[in-house]
C-alpha cells in the first residue's frame, strides 16, 4: 500500500494534532510524514502499513527500540494510532501512525551516501561508538533476519563463504548518513531494529560511507574490531550484498562502482 496525504491527514485526526509543515512521502511512498503540533508543542508525524512476513522488518520493531530511549540519543514516541484500510493489490491492511519527539537537528546527509565530509567533531564521533555498543548489548530486540536470509544474501556474491556460524546481535538495522543527525547525534528510523550478524550496522556504515573515503576510513578504524575476523567479514559481505540490490533497483547509482570495488577487495 503507498501513502499518502490523506492518510496523513487521517492520522492527525486521530491523534487531535495539526499539520505544522509540508507532507515528506518516503521511499516508493512507504511512509507520509510532517511536523505537526498539538497544545501548541511540535511534533514528527510518521505514517506507514505495519509491515508483514515475509519481509525483514518487524511490525513492532519501533516500539521495542523505544526500550533504548533512555540510553541513547534517538526520539520518543508520544502517541500511536493505528487502523485498518481494505487495499485493492494488498487486501486488508493495518496502518499505523506515530506521534515522536521533534528533534531540532539536520540530518548529515539527504541521502544515505556521502558526497562530502560529514562535518562532525571528536565527541559525536565517540557517541556514535558509544551509541553502537549500547545497542548491540540490549536484549529488548527480537529476531527479524533468519539465518537463511542471510546466507542468501551472502551467498549471492560469495557462494564459498562459510555462514553456518553467524554470531547475532542487536542492531539498528539500518545506520547510514540520512539516518544520522548532527550536530548533536540523534538516531532516526529504527523500523529496522532487530537482531541481525554481529558487525551488520558498522557494516552498514561502511558501506555508505565508500563514497567519501576518508570517511568510510574513519569508520574502518573506529570500528575496526566490529569488522574483524570471520564475523567482521560475513557482516561485511552481508552488508555489502544486501545494499546492491538498492542499486540494481536503480538507487544509490554514485555507490555502484565504490561498492564493487569494496566487494573484490572483501573477497580478495
Amino acid at each position: 500500500m503507498r501513502m499518502t496525504q490523506d492518510h496523513g491527514h487521517h492520522a492527525l485526526g486521530v491523534l487531535r494534532a495539526d499539520l505544522a509543515g509540508p507532507w515528506r512521502l518516503g521511499l516508493l511512498d512507504a511512509t507520509v510524514s510532517a511536523v505537526a503540533t498539538r497544545d501548541g508543542v511540535r511534533y514528527w508525524l510518521r505514517v506507514a502499513p505495519v509491515p508483514q512476513p515475509p519481509v525483514w522488518v518487524r511490525p513492532n520493531a519501533i516500539d521495542e527500540s523505544q526500550a533504548l530511549a533512555d540510553q541513547v540519543p534517538m526520539p520518543r514516541v508520544v502517541d500511536t494510532a493505528e487502523w485498518t484500510e481494505s487495499d485493492p493489490e494488498d487486501g486488508q491492511v493495518t496502518v499505523r501512525a506515530y506521534l515522536f519527539e521533534h528533534v531540532d537537528q539536520q540530518a548529515i546527509s539527504p541521502t544515505p551516501t556521502l558526497a562530502t565530509d560529514p562535518g562532525v567533531d571528536e565527541e559525536w564521533w565517540a557517541d556514535l561508538r558509544a551509541t553502537h555498543d549500547t545497542i548491540r548489548a540490549t536484549s529488548a530486540a527480537g529476531r527479524s533476519r533468519s539465518p537463511k536470509h542471510v546466507a542468501r544474501w551472502v551467498h549471492k556474491v560469495a557462494p564459498a563463504l562459510d555462514t553456518s556460524g553467524i554470531v547475532w546481535e542487536s542492531a539498528h538495522g539500518d545506520w547510514h548518513w540520512a539516518n544520522l543527525l548532527a550536530p548533536r547525534l540523534v538516531v532516526l528510523d529504527w523500523e529496522g531494529f532487530g537482531l541481525a550478524p554481529a558487525g551488520f550496522d558498522a557494516a552498514c556504515l561502511l558501506t555508505y560511507s565508500l563514497t567519501h573515503p576518508p570517511t568510510a576510513d574513519r569508520v574502518r578504524v573506529d570500528f575496526a574490531d566490529e569488522l574483524a575476523g570471520d564475523s567482521g567479514l560475513l557482516a561485511q559481505v552481508y552488508a555489502a550484498s544486501w545494499i546492491s540490490s538498492a542499486i540494481e533497483e536503480g538507487f544509490h547509482p554514485e555507490l555502484r562502482e565504490p561498492l564493487k570495488r569494496h566487494i573484490e577487495a572483501l573477497l580478495s
